[in-house]
Parts: C-alpha cells; sequence; structure tokens
C-alpha cells in the first residue's frame, strides 16, 4: 500500500516510482493561441489551468511539423511515432528547455504511475514517457520504489530517448519473508545497469519500510528493539548483497546504496549499513494544521533523522522521503485531520510555508506527489489518491507553485 504514513501510524506499501522535489521555483510553459503566447504552468493567472496535455499538443504541433497531432487530441502516440521524432534525435525535453523563458528549476518530484504493481502491471512506455516529458521540465531527480514490472527499463529508456537531464534512484522492495522478491529485482537492476550504463542513475535503495512492516507485524514500536534486532540483518543482508554486485561490475563511478523507512522507524543497525536514509515525514498523520505542518516537518526531520545519523561513523544522508497534504477524501470521515481540512486551501498554505524554507535550509526532500492516484482511491480511500499537484489526469490543481528562484 503506498501511504503517507505519520511515524507512529503503521501502514504497508507496495512497488511504485517517485520524483523526488528539491528545489521550488517557477518555470515558464506556454500554449501558443492565436499568434500569442499565453497561460502558465506553474505559476499561472489565477482560474486557468494548463495540462499536460496542452503542453505537449502545443509543443508537437510547432516542434514537430509532421506530427499529426490536432488541436483537441489527447496525447500523441509518441512511441509509434519515435521513428520520425525521438529517431532523429530530436529531444522533447530539450525543447521544452530550450523555449522557455526562464531558466531551468531543480525540483524532486513524486510519482506512483499506474501499471507499477504485480501481479498485473500495464505500464507502458508510452505512458513514461509522457510522465518523463512533462516531469523533466519540473526535476531533474526520480526516485523508483522497486524495480517489478519493468519500471527500472521503462523509466532509463524513456530518458534515453528523450534525452532528458535527469537521475534516478532505483529501488529494490524487500519483503521480510519473500527472499526472491529481493533477488528478482536485483537482478533486475543489473540487467538495466549493464543496459543503460551509469550516467543516469543516481543510487540504489533497497527497502522501502521494511522496518515499519516488520515491526508492526511483530506488533512492536520501538525500531532499536530486541524484535527490531532481529529483522535488521534481514534487510542487511541485502544492502550487502547489492553492494557485492556492483562491485562485480567495475563501473565506472560508486553507485550509493540506500534504505528508505518511516520517519521513527530507522534502526540504528540499518543506517550504519548505508550511505543515504530516506525519511517518510508527514504532518498530516500527525494531526497538525495546514499553518503548523511545514514547521513541524523540518523539526521533526531534524531531531528524529538528521541528528541521529550524524552521530554514526558512516554518516549516512538523510533525505524527507514524503511530505504533503491531500486535497480531498472520499469519505467525510477523514476529510479532517483534527486540525486542517484536506483541500486545495489547505494545500496551498503547506507549500507557501514549506518549500521556501526548506529551499533555503537545503533540506533535502521528496514532495508528496506529482499526481493523484485514482487506484488507491479505489484501494484506500480516504485522503490515498488525492495527494497530487495534478489531478490523475495531469492537469494542474488550482494551486500557485511558490517561486523561490532558480538554482
Amino acid at each position: 500500500m503506498l501511504s503517507h504514513t505519520h511515524p507512529s501510524a503503521p501502514r504497508f506499501k507496495f512497488l511504485s516510482w517517485i520524483f523526488l522535489l528539491y528545489f521550488f521555483s517557477p518555470r515558464l510553459l506556454v500554449r501558443h493561441h492565436g499568434g500569442s503566447l499565453s497561460r502558465t504552468l506553474l505559476t499561472g493567472k489565477e482560474g486557468e489551468k494548463t495540462t499536460a496535455v496542452e503542453i505537449h499538443r502545443h509543443w508537437t504541433r510547432h516542434s514537430y511539423p509532421r506530427s499529426d497531432c490536432s488541436r483537441g487530441s489527447r496525447w500523441l502516440h509518441l512511441v509509434k511515432q519515435e521513428e520520425e521524432v525521438l529517431g532523429k534525435h530530436v529531444s522533447y525535453g530539450r525543447r521544452l528547455q530550450e523555449r522557455s523563458e526562464i531558466a531551468p528549476i531543480l525540483l524532486w518530484h513524486i510519482i506512483y504511475p499506474d501499471g507499477s504493481l504485480l501481479p498485473n502491471c500495464g505500464n507502458s512506455l508510452e505512458n513514461v514517457i509522457r510522465d518523463i516529458q512533462l516531469l523533466s521540465q519540473l526535476t531533474k531527480r526520480l526516485r523508483l520504489y522497486g524495480a517489478d514490472c519493468n519500471q527500472t527499463a521503462l523509466v532509463l529508456e524513456a530518458i534515453k530517448r528523450t534525452n532528458v537531464d535527469m537521475e534516478v534512484f532505483l529501488g529494490n522492495y524487500v519483503l521480510p519473508d519473500d527472499i526472491t522478491a529481493y533477488e528478482r529485482q536485483r537482478d533486475v537492476i543489473k540487467d538495466a545497469i549493464q543496459t543503460y550504463g551509469t550516467d543516469h542513475i543516481a543510487g540504489i535503495t533497497v527497502g522501502n519500510e521494511f522496518m515499519l512492516n516488520y515491526l508492526t507485524k511483530n506488533q512492536v514500536k520501538d525500531p532499536d528493539s530486541a524484535v527490531a534486532d532481529e529483522g535488521a540483518p534481514i534487510l542487511i543482508a541485502n544492502i550487502k548483497d547489492t553492494r557485492d554486485m556492483l562491485a562485480t561490475m567495475s563501473l565506472p563511478k560508486n553507485i550509493p546504496v540506500g534504505n528508505s523507512d518511516a520517519g521513527s522507524y530507522f534502526n540504528k543497525q540499518v543506517l550504519g549499513a548505508i550511505d543515504y536514509g530516506m525519511a517518510n515525514v508527514h504532518a498530516w498523520f500527525a494531526n497538525t494544521t495546514a499553518e503548523g505542518a511545514s514547521d513541524w516537518v523540518l523539526k521533526f526531520f531534524d531531531s528524529t533523522n538528521v541528528q541521529p545519523a550524524s552521530q554514526l561513523p558512516n554518516h549516512p544522508k538523510m533525505y524527507i522521503a514524503e511530505t504533503g497534504w491531500p486535497t480531498k477524501s472520499s469519505d467525510a470521515g477523514n476529510a479532517n485531520n483534527g486540525g486542517s481540512d484536506a483541500s486545495i486551501t489547505s494545500l496551498q498554505t503547506f507549500l507557501d510555508t514549506f518549500i521556501c524554507t526548506a529551499n533555503a535550509r537545503g533540506v533535502p526532500y521528496f514532495y508528496f506527489e506529482c499526481f493523484d492516484e485514482k487506484w488507491k482511491d479505489l484501494k484506500y480511500g480516504g485522503v490515498e489518491g488525492w495527494w497530487g499537484l495534478f489531478d490523475a489526469d495531469r492537469t494542474l490543481k488550482d494551486i500557485k507553485i511558490p517561486n523561490c528562484g532558480a538554482l
């Protein structure tokens, strides 16, 4: 389950991939209409919304004369046209960047695409290319939770074909009672590295909320308890195995190996075995107000994750793995967390108070998330499917992204 778990509220996650939002600052994306440039994506005029479809439609019309994409149509069947477009070394993402009127931004964004969960899978290169083209205007960094359903190869292939400037934290979703899950994903990660090289690989994250799930199953909350110290070696063995795999590949650069977990569920043994840690820190599940959420997130992360990690000999770099605010709930009972509503207004408040503050302090964070996810709403209800900056159809919600300046 993809949950947005307050550290004291255990929940489960499945495989998926996310874009890490590091710095927010505006970037102008425009649509040509009547001979004039109009409509922004991120800092647009009040009342206007721009969809990824409109952006894609505009740039494919004006950048690729041979495209048959007509006004009012949906996404081009880009994969079918790759011989005509991408095959000629035309970079969709680069063209967007070159024609933008504002300097590039550095965003680390989050997305959980449909079709990346076993056993059904169902994602496609076309869909991944579509999102990479859009998100390349917002981020240079992407993170995957797992490697099933061909996630790793699809993302790296999409980056290759679009030629965007992006790096990826690959992921291996480890299950406490199924070593084959780790081994299966390890092998496809190795194949992907051999196929695509290391230029676009920023790290490999082994395990996501492993300790949270392990302790929840055993009805324990203390990540450094005796029970936790029994589970930690399972994860550490996989981390070591990943390091050993990389060592045998004679790669041109060192690839860091890390782990992700709920903010208050990091085990010291695990922290001592990794290069980086990624902590989920959600103010919504701490029952804070939207106005107080930013302060809570930053204080919790520093005291619970950054400071303990800094005292270890290996000094693992810590990231906020998930933070954000939902915009609605599918049922009235979950529409308020006891402090504020799940709403567009509350999301805007969180963006206004968190983004520039975190950027100014140099706090690396995964913004949760890019798009709403219908499958999560259908499966879990409540606020689970409604954390996106964009609707599921890739329409920006009625929000304005704070302008913190391009970095």
